[in-house]
């Protein structure tokens, strides 16, 4: 073989090993990562929201309404351009966001109904209402890599189910407010995450299938960050909510 074949068989093999290197960082693992980083920042700030890290920061919020508001606007319009061009995002720019909405939730979706739910339910119970998600996520996660999930049997109940949701959320504010009617709204909200969370899952599984098709040329580490992000922000909505939906579903059946 001479010096020539040599160094070509080098390139082949070279490429190879960078190609197989890097589909190892799959967006599957990525959105995982991303997953945990996002859970992590809004049940840490959930949980640290009594603490005197966050009352002085909690107390200028409440004295000044005015920032209180524009910050709620902003994480509201942050959420929608997130949802909406977060895949088309820069890397950068999108984890800064993605950390702010994360911190948000866990000071205004999370820490005050987790306070309550912490004093007014058992703590083993809690604990299991809080392992509903988790489990929920990983059957998602497994029917959507196993190819159990069919895309086109989601969009009917996903769409009827969030229509539901906005009338029974209509008629319960404007009209008439029940303890049923609120119910019925709570296991919407649940079924509705349970499909987010199916069909998150299942763009998840098709991403990752798609990138490691590609060639290596096409292939980023910061690109399997960003759509990893992206997908990882997206559960951690769907579980954030979900969770904050079966906390509020006990605490109407024990009150």
């Amino acid at each position: 073989m001479n010096i020539n074949e040599k160094l070509k068989n080098n390139d082949i093999e070279q490429n190879a090993f960078n190609k197989t290197k890097t589909q190892q960082s799959s967006i599957i693992a990525s959105s995982l990562i991303w997953f945990g980083y996002c859970l992590a920042i809004a049940f840490g700030t959930a949980a640290l929201i009594n603490t005197t890290l966050f009352t002085p920061f909690l107390s200028f919020l409440l004295n000044n309404v005015e920032i209180l508001i524009t910050m709620s606007v902003g994480a509201i319009v942050l959420l929608f351009v997130t949802f909406f061009f977060g895949m088309r995002m820069n890397f950068w720019v999108l984890l800064p966001i993605v950390t702010f909405l994360m911190f948000w939730f866990g000071i205004g979706a999370l820490g005050a109904l987790l306070q309550y739910a912490a004093q007014n339910i058992n703590w083993s119970v809690l604990f299991l209402i809080l392992l509903v998600p988790a489990i929920i996520t990983t059957v998602t996660g497994f029917l959507a890599f196993y190819n159990k999930i069919n895309i086109a049997n989601l969009w009917v109940p996903m769409i009827t189910l969030a229509i539901s949701m906005l009338i029974v959320g209509l008629l319960s504010f404007f009209f008439l407010f029940s303890k049923f009617l609120y119910t019925v709204y709570l296991l919407l909200g649940v079924a509705l995450m349970v499909i987010y969370m199916a069909f998150d899952w299942f763009l998840i599984i098709k991403f990752d299938s798609v990138y490691k098709r590609l060639d290596p040329e096409s292939q980023s580490k910061i690109k399997v960050a960003q759509i990893g992000l992206f997908f990882g922000f997206k559960l951690a909505y769907d579980y954030i909510y979900l969770t904050i939906y079966l906390i509020r579903i006990y605490l109407a059946f024990k009150n």
